[in-house]
């Protein structure tokens, strides 16, 4: 059998945000079409199938091109020179003119001015497959499948960055990389988080420095191999087991988002301080890419069912080693991703299902997972290891990954019976509990969601041979409240950080978890109607 299956997807979406949550007109990205993504994607795949003997065999090619269309404006709004400035701390206007020159004098920020970055990304893959199951005796399988796959991604990347007085006045005086050279001059800190709030990244110049003469450009090309390998034994009708390893790939990427820093440090060149102005400085291209992520899983499974088949029971233990876990971080702004050298997860699921009579039937699942992030990720202290480059992240080794409960239960059941004539209704139920999980990247414990169970419900009303159905659903039946992901708020106050004791001079000590916690929340409870009508 041949199967060839072509299609085409556009998207494009412009959007608007208050950045620092609050409601103060401090930094926003307007909803004025400068905010946009646009995604174009074709994708095609072509499948041979057939069954030869005692082998059941399947061939296939598949290709993807992608393109994606990115801007981003951030905006400074008419209440950021109150909230940021150096101005609110009351200093001498002599010393600003003698240490930061005239330009500290004048207002810091201009509301209504910001940065516009513009990212364009293609992403071209192409991969070979087989799936193949080889029935060696009558109660023995063997599948066995491969796939290959080649991604090549090219991005090109423009900023501009409305100059504002407060940065180029501390650029002027310290270099394209102010708080560093603040840090490394021994500032107070005081002194430090003045020069930070003026700096923030969409007011600094230095990438405009680097993009001035030609866009910021970057490519990756990667070639993996992904499969899975299967033993299957049937006992005798009502039982069988299995084990399996299989490897997975998830292509990397870049991060579409500002970077004045990378694996090597910052994109900025040291300058000399305080022998006079700061030299002309180097800005070399930042590395914005995240790598792949490798699996290599173990499984080893029970299923089991009754003579009749109303009652059914799978049982299954697994142990899955991540490489390079791709963690996805909300920043406030942005969504990035950063490569976490190892995720280890394992754990035990059983599900059941069981319908003692014909028009009704239930389901049960219960899961135990451990996943943790790998325990030897370096040390703050130690140049060039993860947490050395992801100082925020320091709270990861050994612990339990985000967004992973411990425990995770689902259930529900349908009932169907006769309604008005010639109708049948289905009434449908089904719950998730799930245990408390930490939903921060950086496992702030002001980030943790307790225990919550959420139910949904439907109730149907169909014709006998159903060209006609009308659904009532409820989804979050009674209304539970729970958040998604939490992050820390942007410009208000400081986000858990290690001690400087620990090492991370640019956390001081006593200021740990001052923070603002925000929280994409759960959907609310939502109620709707379906109406379906088939000719």
């Amino acid at each position: 059998k041949l199967t060839s299956i072509t299609s085409y997807r556009e998207y494009d979406n412009e959007y608007g945000q208050d950045v620092d949550f609050s409601g103060a007109d401090i930094i926003y990205l307007p909803d004025d079409g400068t905010n946009f993504n646009k995604f174009e994607t074709i994708t095609h795949e072509t499948r041979l199938n057939g069954e030869t003997g005692w082998v059941n065999w399947l061939f296939g090619v598949y290709y993807s091109n992608e393109d994606i269309d990115r801007q981003q404006r951030v905006t400074f709004g008419t209440e950021a020179e109150s909230f940021l400035s150096l101005h609110r701390a009351g200093p001498s206007p002599l010393a600003l003119r003698v240490g930061l020159g005239l330009g500290a004098l004048t207002p810091a920020f201009t509301g209504n001015t910001g940065d516009t970055d513009h990212y364009l990304q293609n992403s071209e893959s192409f991969a070979a497959f087989t799936h193949n199951v080889f029935h060696l005796t009558d109660d023995l399988d063997f599948i066995a499948g491969v796939r290959w796959t080649t991604e090549t991604k090219e991005f090109q990347a423009t900023y501009l960055t409305d100059p504002q007085n407060g940065c180029t006045a501390m650029e002027a005086a310290f270099g394209l990389d102010p708080s560093r050279q603040a840090a490394s001059l021994g500032l107070p800190d005081l002194n430090q988080r003045g020069i930070a709030l003026a700096c923030l990244p969409f007011a600094r110049n230095a990438l405009d420095v680097f993009t001035a003469a030609a866009p910021h450009l970057q490519e990756r090309t990667e070639d993996e191999f992904s499969g899975i390998a299967t033993l299957a034994y049937q006992f005798n009708s009502n039982l069988n087991t299995y084990a399996s390893y299989s490897r997975g790939h998830k292509a990397g990427g870049f991060n579409l988002d500002r970077a004045f820093s990378d694996a090597q440090g910052s994109i900025v060149s040291p300058a000399t301080f305080p022998a006079g102005p700061p030299p002309v400085q180097t800005v070399r291209a930042p590395d914005t890419s995240f790598e792949s992520e490798l699996v290599d899983a173990y499984e080893l499974g029970l299923k089991m069912a009754s003579d009749d088949n109303t009652f059914q029971m799978n049982v299954a233990g697994f142990y899955q080693d991540f490489q390079n876990f791709q963690l996805n971080t909300f920043t406030g702004i942005s969504f990035i991703v950063t490569s976490v050298p190892e995720v280890i997860s394992q754990g035990v699921e059983v599900e059941t299902f069981w319908s003692p009579f014909r028009d009704f039937s239930t389901n049960l699942g219960v899961a135990y997972t451990d996943a943790r992030y790998g325990d030897d990720l370096g040390s703050v202290t130690t140049p060039g290891s993860f947490l050395d480059r992801n100082r925020g992240l320091f709270a990861l080794p050994g612990e339990r990954l985000t967004h992973s409960p411990e425990w995770t239960v689902t259930g529900g059941f349908d009932y169907s019976f006769p309604f008005i004539d010639t109708l049948t209704a289905r009434l449908h139920m089904d719950g998730r509990w799930q245990s408390e999980m930490n939903t921060g990247s950086n496992l702030d414990p002001r980030k943790v969601q307790d225990a919550y169970a959420v139910f949904g419900a439907k109730i149907g009303f169909y014709s006998e041979d159903e060209w006609f159905g009308l659904e009532f659903f409820a989804r979050n039946l009674f209304d539970e409240s729970y958040i998604n992901t939490a992050f820390d708020s942007p410009l208000q106050g400081t986000a858990m950080c290690v001690n400087a004791l620990s090492g991370n001079v640019q956390c001081q000590a006593g200021s740990e978890s001052t923070s603002t916690i925000d929280a994409f929340v759960g959907e609310p409870r939502m109620l709707g109607a379906t109406l379906r009508i088939r000719n």
